[in-house]
């Protein structure tokens, strides 16, 4: 009975250390941009919290998809899973648009951290100081390896969840809320906001990481929908507080960054809690804002930094793993650098990755696997997914015409 009781404790923290890997790494940098994004292109809340809610549908079949082939082609990290199912050129590809993602990804999160430590220290730290403080702090809990970054992500989720809840109220209390900065909205822009919000659930690259790292059960897909579907509301709450309280006359202002020190045209390239400040509309969300996003870009950067790192060792082949210190280090020195180089905004990095790297190793190439199991029907493949190859057809299509809108239109 005790051995029972302590093996149920057991699956029940791995669980909890598998959801709270997936929130903290979906909930990063993206949720920083959706408003100003979703305001910005001219789509509106409506239209967007759509694209919200079909995108989260099809990232959790593409989720899925990705469990299947760990469960029938053995654990391995994104890329070998997808050599083994379709072939060398899509491992390649996958490397290629994962490391693509990921390394725009950490640049984001190196370039707002280093903000949030020169605005939360008055100056007194500079900015590129702050950039490298910020990440010596991430990948310090990267090397502890999965346990210890499992520890660290489930305080900074539940300091995130709280931060989240006083963002909310605060918003909801100002005199500028008015349902009508809710109401507007060109549902012809839909996709306008297609790279950004697959920015903020592309979580596919850490599935296979997760799967080999915390030793998971048959429950893994439902963890991973849940992990998917909390995000989800995280951001149709956080966007509806922010835009309710911006008018569409605020999208295109230009203004000086008093904060930052920097000039702004429009809200483009500012997190929605520096740009209702740097308006004049909530000075305090300012403060709450990097707060916030300094810990909700934290845990995406572990998870990235953690996920890309296993995906370089297994790239460079396994009896190389005693590398892992080295290995880690070279990956992430890359984001540091770019972030040192002020070549692109905080806004800009989030495009950058989201759009072609997101769409196609989180859409793409998965629905392309799922298609192939379901033909080829190889030993020992259950299916977890329902709707068959007609499901699958429809996934595919999705990304494709918003890899395409994005070409066109982008």
């Amino acid at each position: 009975m005790i051995r029972m009781y302590r093996l149920s404790r057991l699956v029940l923290k791995e669980r909890i250390d598998v959801l709270t890997f997936i929130v903290g790494f979906a909930i990063g940098a993206g949720i920083l941009g959706l408003p100003v994004r979703f305001g910005e292109s001219g789509t509106g809340f409506l239209p967007s919290a759509a694209m919200l809610v079909i995108a989260l549908f099809f990232q959790i079949v593409t989720a899925v998809y990705i469990v299947e082939g760990l469960d029938t082609l053995g654990p391995s990290e994104y890329p070998e899973l997808m050599r083994r199912g379709l072939g060398r050129w899509a491992e390649l590809l996958s490397y290629a648009t994962c490391a693509l993602y990921l390394v725009g990804a950490m640049t984001a999160y190196v370039v707002f951290g280093g903000e949030a430590i020169y605005t939360l220290s008055r100056s007194v730290v500079g900015v590129v100081p702050g950039m490298i403080i910020y990440w010596v702090i991430a990948v310090a809990i990267v090397l502890g390896g999965a346990r210890a970054i499992a520890r660290a992500e489930e305080v900074m989720v539940a300091l995130i969840i709280t931060l989240l809840a006083i963002n909310v109220l605060m918003c909801l209390s100002t005199p500028y809320v008015s349902p009508a900065n809710l109401a507007w909205g060109d549902w012809s822009k839909m996709f306008s906001v297609f790279g950004v919000v697959l920015f903020a659930y592309a979580i596919h690259s850490a599935i296979p990481t997760a799967y080999r790292s915390f030793g998971i059960d048959q429950r893994y897909e439902r963890l991973i929908a849940a992990g998917l579907g909390i995000s989800a509301a995280v951001y149709i709450v956080w966007s509806a507080a922010y835009m309710s309280i911006l008018e569409p006359s605020d999208y295109t202002r230009t203004f000086v960054g008093a904060l930052t020190g920097k000039v702004y045209h429009g809200l483009e390239g500012l997190p929605a809690p520096i740009a209702v400040a740097e308006l004049g509309k909530l000075r305090v969300a300012a403060l709450l804002g990097y707060i916030f996003g300094f810990f909700t870009t934290l845990t995406s950067f572990i998870a990235a930094a953690h996920a890309l790192t296993q995906i370089n060792l297994e790239m460079m082949g396994a009896g190389r793993a005693s590398h892992h210190t080295a290995v880690l280090i070279l990956t992430s020195a890359a984001p540091l650098a770019l972030a040192i180089s002020r070549i692109g905004n905080f806004i800009q990095w989030l495009s950058f990755a989201g759009s072609l790297g997101a769409g196609i190793f989180t859409g793409i190439l998965p629905t392309l696997l799922a298609i192939t199991l379901r033909i080829k029907k190889p030993k020992g493949f259950t299916p977890l997914m329902p709707g068959g190859l007609p499901l699958a057809t429809i996934t595919l299509g999705f990304y494709a015409y918003g890899i395409a809108w994005f070409l066109f239109h982008g």
